[in-house]
């Protein structure tokens, strides 16, 4: 499997991870957890929580639906291209299967004027937190494409 694969159903599975092992230190009771989700990891929070009872009470901050986002675009701005994109995710997993070249998306390699230039505040204000300000050396905001196929067909508020 490439690098930045990224699959909402291993992001929630984390989550429920982080239950179990909490649950194992003296004092916790493991049928009233609380949980905090942040940006993405707010809708990503609320998923986990819908079907694990042992979420008594969640709180997100500046939540954000990466599936809803990824599907049809930030405000609705791609609901025209789903169908196109959606192909090419297809194609590029099975370039990857093939053995091909494996293909990205999501880049955050953008200058300043670019950044500027970007149609929502949300999106400028990502980036400056999280690539300028507050980026780990490790993080990226590219995933593979072929992960498009997850993104778009996650839905986090479905209960």
């Amino acid at each position: 499997m490439p690098r930045n694969v990224d699959k909402p159903a291993n992001r929630i599975e984390d989550i429920h991870g982080m239950a179990d092992f909490i649950s194992q230190y003296p004092g916790v009771d493991s049928t009233r957890i609380g949980l905090l989700g942040i940006c993405g990891g707010g809708g990503y929070s609320l998923a986990a929580a819908e079907t694990d009872k042992r979420f008594k009470s969640i709180a997100t901050i500046s939540m954000f639906n990466s599936g809803l986002v990824r599907r049809n675009g930030m405000q609705d701005s791609q609901l025209d291209t789903i169908q196109q994109r959606l192909q090419q995710a297809s194609d590029a997993r099975a370039q990857e299967v093939a053995g091909g070249e494996v293909l990205y998306s999501g880049d955050a390699n953008l200058t300043d004027e670019q950044i500027a230039k970007l149609p929502f505040a949300l999106y400028r204000q990502g980036y400056e937190y999280y690539w300028k300000t507050h980026a780990h050396p490790n993080s990226t905001f590219k995933y593979t494409t072929s992960s498009l196929l997850d993104l778009m067909n996650s839905e986090i508020t479905t209960y």
